[in-house]
């Protein structure tokens, strides 16, 4: 069975190399390319609550101060965050639209816990994952990611270590169980090393 969707997903920070492996991967099967550009902010704790979901308002005038100003801060991170994201949109936009011709790019600004639902959700609709070196060396996201495609959906995950020279010298990754993981291998048989 060729693969007919491959999804790819880097971060707002990283470079553009993991999107030309996945655009010359899917130039050369033929498959439509689905890129997923995510940043995921520290976790933001609101402040605590009082019995009827009031916020509680510090006694001393000082900490209020002080977390209103954490809060700005936080609130300016995430604008930022947002900002960064849109920009490399366009950018990897403008990479494929010169490379190739069927593909999406979409971007997702979750907290810690929420990285894996969105990956999971998107690896779900496509037929391979392709992490690639960039992805794989972010320690804050390349493991969510992966636990979220692989472990999650059951589809098979292509782990690219360098840049793409051959596609013989990869590997693929799936689940621990049997079942699960005899598809994975059968789909992705010519790619597996």
């Amino acid at each position: 069975m060729a693969f007919r969707s491959l999804l790819s997903v880097t971060g707002a920070d990283q470079s553009d190399q993991d999107v030309r492996t996945a655009a010359s991967l899917c130039a050369e099967v033929g498959a439509f390319l689905s890129v997923l550009v995510m940043s995921p902010p520290p976790l933001i704790v609101p402040s605590p609550l009082l019995g009827d979901d009031i916020p509680e308002w510090p006694g001393q005038r000082a900490q209020a101060i002080a977390r209103l100003n954490k809060r700005f801060r936080q609130i300016e991170r995430f604008s930022q965050d947002m900002a960064r994201l849109e920009t490399t949109s366009r950018e990897i936009h403008k990479l494929l639209r010169a490379t190739w011709r069927c593909y999406d790019v979409d971007i997702a600004n979750c907290d810690q816990a929420s990285v894996g639902d969105a990956v999971r959700q998107r690896a779900l609709c496509n037929d391979l994952t392709i992490v690639g070196p960039a992805l794989l060396n972010d320690i804050n996201l390349g493991p969510l990611v992966v636990n979220g495609s692989l472990f999650d959906t059951g589809k098979p995950v292509l782990v690219v270590r360098r840049a793409l020279r051959r596609l013989y010298r990869h590997g693929a990754c799936w689940s621990a169980g049997i079942r699960e993981s005899r598809r994975p291998v059968r789909f992705g048989k010519r790619w597996i090393c």
